[in-house]
């Protein structure tokens, strides 16, 4: 596996990381083979080689195993290193567009066509009455120094002024050009280059404090994209036209994706979509109208840039809060039991949605699922309760990402966690009654209506191991795109054990007004008709102390057709597990 990031010092470190550790494991390897050896010569042999060899083994048992149990620790402690570079890769890195990456799909349903075509009726959001102020005017908001700088030049003079800043950005070009030509021809390349260097020299001259300004006014980033682009023969700015407010539409969609833009902002159009410039925050934005193949027309809108969103604000239903990602877990305790059912089961939930994953194989067509129960304790969204089903897939071609989609409604004891679960990531969350009553070797989590336990969950607990910080992956629908969440997590007092002794799990489903966990529990077949449990999970896992983070959402780039399958809820399906 050849993970580089584009970098060569970090491939160079993954290699040299994969190298030790398949040297380790090797070397664990054959020393318990050897060793393994070693004592089958030692029993073919006399009674008396016997007895000694067994002396000895009783004398040396204890070295040999920790030293090859401390091998085995050391070859996991280098793939855990690998192991983040490996999810930065599949997270980040699938589907670059010209360098940058798919950042947020925004489906155009009715409402959202009226605001796209708003903006598509003009070739740029500010009228000619702005594009013929001075651009000093237009830049009031920026430093005293610039402002002074370019106060006598107006837009056609600004796109001079580009054109000049191109030109002086050869002029390394031209010094190299120029030492070669001085190596190879000596003297004589004198008369032919100081022409080019007098040329440029009366540029810099000519409009010295306004070419010095221009990257701190446009942005050095956006500056670059404009010059490489050639895009300042169409370069319009206006900070504060009237006709900005065609951007409040784009400006939404990125605030929801935790990608805040500043009052100095300017919309470039470029053939099926258009280049959105944020001049202050130096950001450049690719807007791509995209339309589906499919026989019914489907219109969306792909963002393209190199800045996920890391600033969420969370609308609260009295107030809102502002969110810096990642999120933080620096306490908690979590426990979940995986079973393992029929893979169309799953598929067939998955397609009802019409998600992007194929339910995740592991033998025999069947699909691992979970219960999983979390204490928060402490981190940046507050303590908080949470109990939740998911099941294991992957996208479409991707085969290696394999993470866990929440099934249903997830129930939650915060708001604060409900509404962030749902505006930054996407998760279905609801705000629920829940209750998790702790044991000496048991926890049992309770969901509730009224004084009606719904769902009653038994976990054993207790455990002596730790887990070095792992990348996870879940998977969410958000805004009419599949995203993926990276989720690394590590624990102490872990414990994992198999078969299903001590779970309980118990599901009320006589009830008027069932919970939809209470159904989806049903449908996957955990729960017979009765709501008793109707088989032992494959194993059961407990961590005492959590800590973790959970990194921005990313889009997953679709690389294939749409689904067309209709929708359905699973609620009053009946499936027994196989």
């Amino acid at each position: 596996m050849a993970i580089d990031n584009g970098d060569p010092r970090n491939r160079d470190a993954l290699m040299a990381t994969l190298g030790r550790a398949g040297s380790v494991l090797a070397n664990a390897g054959t020393q318990f083979l050897s060793h393994g050896l070693d004592i089958t010569g030692r029993r073919s042999g006399s009674a008396a080689a016997e007895a000694a060899g067994a002396e000895q083994d009783r004398a040396s048992s204890t070295t040999w195993i920790d030293r090859l149990l401390e091998n085995y620790r050391q070859y996991l402690g280098e793939m855990a290193m690998v192991l983040p570079m490996v999810a930065q890769r599949i997270s980040k890195d699938l589907e670059p567009a010209t360098g940058e990456r798919l950042l947020l799909r925004i489906d155009l349903d009715e409402e959202f066509r009226n605001a796209f075509a708003a903006v598509a009726r003009i070739k740029s959001p500010f009228d000619k009455a702005a594009s013929a102020k001075s651009l000093s005017t237009m830049t009031a908001d920026a430093s005293t120094s610039i402002g002074a700088a370019v106060r006598p030049m107006p837009i056609t003079g600004l796109k001079d002024l580009i054109a000049q800043y191109e030109k002086l950005r050869t002029l390394p070009k031209l010094l190299d050009r120029f030492k070669y030509d001085f190596r190879r021809r000596g003297i004589a390349a004198l008369s032919e280059m100081p022409d080019a260097f007098r040329d440029l020299g009366r540029l810099y001259t000519t409009s010295q404090a306004a070419l010095e300004a221009l990257p701190s006014l446009l942005g050095e980033t956006v500056l670059r994209r404009i010059v490489d682009d050639r895009l300042y023969d169409s370069l319009e700015l206006a900070y504060k036209s009237r006709n900005g407010a065609h951007l409040g539409w784009l400006r939404e969609k990125l605030t929801g994706a935790g990608l805040v833009l500043s009052g100095r902002v300017s919309l470039l159009a470029r053939g099926r979509g258009w280049l959105l410039l944020d001049h202050e925050k130096n950001w450049v934005f690719e807007v791509r109208l995209v339309s589906s193949a499919a026989d019914t027309p489907k219109q969306w809108l792909e963002i393209y840039g190199q800045h996920e969103g890391h600033r969420y604000t969370v609308k609260l239903a009295r107030t809102s809060r502002e969110l810096l990602l990642p999120v933080r877990v620096q306490d908690a305790s979590q426990g979940l039991a995986v079973w393992t059912i029929d893979k169309r089961i799953v598929q067939d939930y998955l397609d009802s949605r019409r998600l992007r994953l194929k339910a995740w194989d592991i033998g025999a067509s069947k699909t691992p699922v979970a219960l999983c129960i979390v204490d928060y304790r402490e981190g940046d969204l507050g303590p908080y309760f949470e109990l939740g089903l998911g099941c294991f897939a992957t996208p479409f071609r991707d085969p290696l990402a394999v993470g866990m989609f929440l099934v249903g409604r997830l129930p939650v004891t915060s708001e604060l966690a409900c509404e962030a679960g749902k505006q930054i990531w996407g998760y279905d969350k609801v705000e629920d009654d829940l209750q998790i009553q702790y044991r000496d070797r048991s926890v049992t989590c309770t969901q509730r209506r009224g004084n009606q336990p719904m769902v009653t969950f038994t976990l054993p607990r207790r455990g002596d191991n730790k887990s070095a910080p792992v990348p996870l992956f879940t998977y969410t629908q958000k805004a009419g795109g599949l995203h993926r969440t990276v989720i690394t997590r590590g624990g102490e007092g872990e414990t994992v054990r198999s078969g299903g002794s001590g779970v309980e799990l118990i599901v009320d489903l006589k009830a008027r007004t069932r919970t939809p966990l209470c159904d989806d529990l049903l449908y996957f077949g955990l729960v017979d008709e009765t709501g008793k449990l109707a088989q032992a999970p494959l194993f059961t896992a407990w961590t005492e102390k959590m800590t973790g983070v959970l990194e921005a959402p990313c889009v997953v780039v679709p690389r294939e057709p749409d689904i067309d399958v209709p929708p359905e809820s699973p609620k009053g399906r009946r499936r027994k597990a196989t």
